[in-house]
Formats: structure tokens, sequence, C-alpha cells
């Protein structure tokens, strides 16, 4: 057993690649943001990246069509050698169809709801788990950046005080999500910013007109919408990869330059 030397022992910094959940409404530019990570590969569930120039299954002629057939691509990914850097699963909405189509076909059912209660969505968390040990293995010993997109819901919540409210979340099963947010490094959700100016039109009446709308990336949540980080980032950044991946390696690059110091004091 390697000896430790625990009294010299220093607090430190190991970078890691991103692991990301984004979600938002159908169309803001989950997949486009995506596309700009390095060298990327899309797991194409949602069939609607056809005018995007990315490599994919589909590319690759790799129908995907089952559960099975996911946890197949994911293992090529990790058995062959390649050049890709980022593994991208579009989307989590779609591959819960999948989930839940392996869960009735295993249980010879036609619905979850002929399950006693809560029983079909319990049998899906087995799957879950195991899809996420597949990209474990991709980030782990392929140091593949892994980018998950998913739509989003609105869901009422409680506070302590009783009162209620409207939050988005992503659009799954609850226990499925709480166990990939809780792997993750960032949780993001993007949603359209828009700057409204009040007018005044005929009959004295007022209306709002939209001066302008910009795309953003929430990166810190509250009662609105759930997200989170581990980088420190700001709160709210424009809906763009290479502004986000500029923001992770400044968090990184602060650490190692404060080693350099310590070095040269």
């Amino acid at each position: 057993m390697t000896q430790i030397d625990l009294k010299n022992a220093k607090p430190k910094v190991i970078y890691v690649p991103p692991k990301i959940i984004l979600y938002g409404r159908n169309g803001i530019g989950k997949s486009r943001f995506a596309l700009k990570a390095p060298n990327p590969i899309f797991l194409d569930l949602d069939e609607n990246i056809y005018e995007l120039p990315v490599a994919s299954n589909k590319t690759l002629g790799i129908p995907i069509k089952t559960y099975e057939d996911v946890m197949a691509f994911l293992g090529t990914l990790f058995n062959q050698d390649h050049e890709f850097k980022t593994l991208v699963v579009d989307s989590l909405s779609s591959l819960e169809k999948l989930v839940i189509e392996k869960v009735l076909k295993d249980s010879n059912l036609n619905s979850l709801a002929s399950f006693q209660y809560g029983q079909g969505y319990q049998k899906m968390m087995p799957l879950w788990e195991q899809f996420l040990q597949k990209l474990k293995n991709l980030w782990e010993h392929k140091q593949i950046i892994i980018i998950m997109l998913a739509h989003f819901k609105e869901k009422r919540e409680e506070n302590l005080t009783g009162t209620s409210y409207l939050q988005y979340q992503i659009n799954l099963y609850e226990k499925a999500s709480e166990l990939l947010r809780n792997w993750c490094s960032c949780v993001l959700f993007a949603e359209d910013e828009i700057e409204l100016k009040d007018e005044t039109v005929e009959f004295n009446r007022k209306i709002s007109k939209v001066l302008k709308s910009t795309r953003v990336l929430h990166t810190d949540g509250g009662t609105t919408f759930l997200a989170k980080n581990t980088y420190n980032l700001p709160s709210k950044l424009p809906l763009d990869w290479n502004i986000l991946f500029n923001h992770i390696q400044a968090y990184y690059a602060q650490f190692n330059q404060s080693s350099t110091t310590e070095k040269g004091e």
C-alpha cells in the first residue's frame, strides 16, 4: 500500500470534463449550443438535427429504436478508439420513452397505468442507473464531455411557508431527473429573455411591445427554475457554448495561477 503523507496535504482542484444537463423549450437552440462543444457526437433520439453538420448515430448508419440500441451505441463509443471529445444525448425526454417501452415489454403490459401504484416508475430506475453508468465510463475513462439535452415542464412546488409556486423543471420522471442532476456539474435552463416597452395606443390603451429577445442560460436555481453549477459561474450567460466553456476554463485557471504563485513565494 502506498504511504500517504497527510501532514503536507494541501487543497487541490483537479480538472475533469464538464457534465451538463441543458433544458428548455423546443427550438430554443439546445442542439446548436452543443454543436459548438469539442468534437461532438450526437446520440440523436429526437431525430430533428438533420440540418446540422454533426456526427451522430444516424451519420454512422446506426439506427436507435430501443433502449438496448442506446446501450449498444454507448458501449461502442467506450470500446472503440475515436477522436470524439463530447457526447450529446439529444434528448433525455426521448430516451425516457425508450425506457418506458422496455419496462412495458419486459412486463408484457401496454401502459404504466397497468402497474400497481408507482411500480412501473420504480422499474424504470435500474435502466436509468445502467444508462448513467455508461456515461460515467465514457466520462472517467475516455475523458469525454457529457451534454444531456432535455425539454422542460412546469410543476407546482410548495415552500416551508405553505405557499405554492410554479417552477420550470426537466421534463423527466422526478427520481430519474434527480439521479442525473446529482451527477452533473451543471444543470442549465435556457429561456428567451424579453425586453418590453409599454406604449399607449388608440383609446388610451396601454400595450407592451417586444423591443428585443435574447436567448440566455440560467446557471443558478431558485424558485423559478431548477439550475446549478460547480464552477462559480455568473447566474446568467448567453446561450453560447464558447462563452460557457471560457468561464469553466477560467475557473480552473485561477487555481493553477494560485498554485504557481505559491511555488514562487
